[in-house]
């Protein structure tokens, strides 16, 4: 019977261990076979993304010297993955080697149902059994002080580094969102112990694993505290379809730093200082609706979960009463006005009609005055 090979023969430790000073953003990536794994790095902060196929794990002759890895993200748990993370922890279960871990992300959670601790003993150590090596996984991280950090999609990212002066590492997690249905799908049959979990689906037409519809999707947005140097985005997409991913990015085109293919945060700064003031111009007129006292049959109104948005309506409507009242008063000062302009004009037409008249009556008076003289 073919035994595997040991992990202490597999996994050797190094003498020399230390940490690398990285002067930029820097990206090795691992070719592991059917699955790679990946190290980002800035100097203060490394991150591993994946772990491979192999139980040699593709990244280990590196990863042996250094001293701390101080995050690592399984984006999936698959063959082409779980092979490499889990032969890495169980190593350090074991015993003592570098490097340490500091945070461990991934969607694995503890299973409910728990297997047999005698397990098959007829089973064939060569076979992969992914519900028995991610269970490893946990209980081994446990026996680390490590619990799995779950990812789901969120608006607001995962700080991962910062320090002022240097810069500010975030990681943005795309893919899955939590209320999906294929997450509700996974952990059931996670629970269960449902083998039909990573077997393919029986169907006719083409249908992604479900180990890849949850799979994590992470995006890493190194910003420099250097006005002028490059913003650094590495997308990990892991086993991710890419209408899960174009998803995801729909939900942060938002943010100016998605908007450019290059940018610094000395470019984008108008465009920011833009958005900030049209917040704020909309956060006063906000402030100033709310502060427009209500009517006094306003306050008679019963008080709902809508209130604010109710008095505001009627400050408005209020508001909006009051420029009509104003204006139907100066419509009738006008009318009045021009009445009086009217009665005016009459009045000086009738008084130069009644001094006309007058004067005719007078040169009238004196022709018959005269008529005696004449005889």
């Amino acid at each position: 019977m073919v035994i595997p090979t040991s992990l202490r023969e597999l996994l050797e430790t190094s003498d020399v261990v230390g940490n690398i000073r990285f002067t930029h953003p820097t990206l090795y990536v691992f070719p592991g076979g059917q699955g790679d794994a990946a190290l980002f790095g800035i100097n203060g902060f490394n991150m591993l993304v994946d772990g491979g196929f192999n139980r040699k794990a593709c990244f280990w002759d590196f990863a042996r010297h250094l001293d701390r890895l101080d995050a690592v993200l399984m984006t999936r748990l698959n063959n082409s993955n779980v092979q490499g993370l889990g032969a890495v922890v169980a190593r350090k279960r074991d015993s003592h080697v570098y490097p340490q871990i500091g945070h461990f992300f991934g969607n694995v959670p503890d299973r409910r149902g728990l297997p047999s601790p005698d397990g098959d003993k007829d089973k064939d150590p060569l076979l992969i059994d992914l519900f028995e090596r991610g269970h490893g996984i946990v209980n081994d991280l446990k026996s680390l002080d490590l619990k799995p950090q779950s990812c789901y999609r969120n608006q607001e990212p995962v700080n991962l580094y910062h320090k002022v002066g240097h810069g500010t590492l975030d990681m943005y997690v795309i893919s899955p969102a939590r209320d999906s249905k294929e997450v509700k799908e996974f952990l059931q049959k996670w629970h269960a112990g449902d083998q039909r979990l990573f077997a393919s689906r029986d169907s006719k037409d083409f249908n992604f694993p479900l180990q890849n519809l949850v799979s994590i999707c992470a995006l890493l947005v190194w910003q420099p505290a250097n006005p002028d140097d490059t913003i650094t985005r590495i997308l990990f997409p892991g086993s991710t379809p890419d209408f899960k991913i174009q998803e995801g990015l729909e939900k942060l085109k938002h943010l100016e730093f998605m908007k450019h293919s290059t940018c610094t945060a000395k470019s984008i700064a108008p465009a920011i200082q833009t958005v900030a003031a049209v917040a704020a111009t909309r956060k006063s007129l906000k402030s100033a609706i709310e502060a427009t006292p209500a009517p006094p049959s306003a306050s008679h109104h019963k008080v709902s979960k809508f209130g604010p948005v109710a008095s505001a309506a009627v400050a408005i409507q209020h508001q909006d009463n009051k420029q009509q009242d104003n204006k139907q008063l100066d419509n009738k000062q006008q009318d009045n006005k021009q009445q009086d302009n009217k009665a005016k004009e009459a009045a000086a037409a009738a008084a130069a009609v009644a001094a006309r008249t007058k004067a005719d009556s007078l040169d009238t008076d004196a022709e018959l005055e005269q008529e005696p003289e004449a005889e």
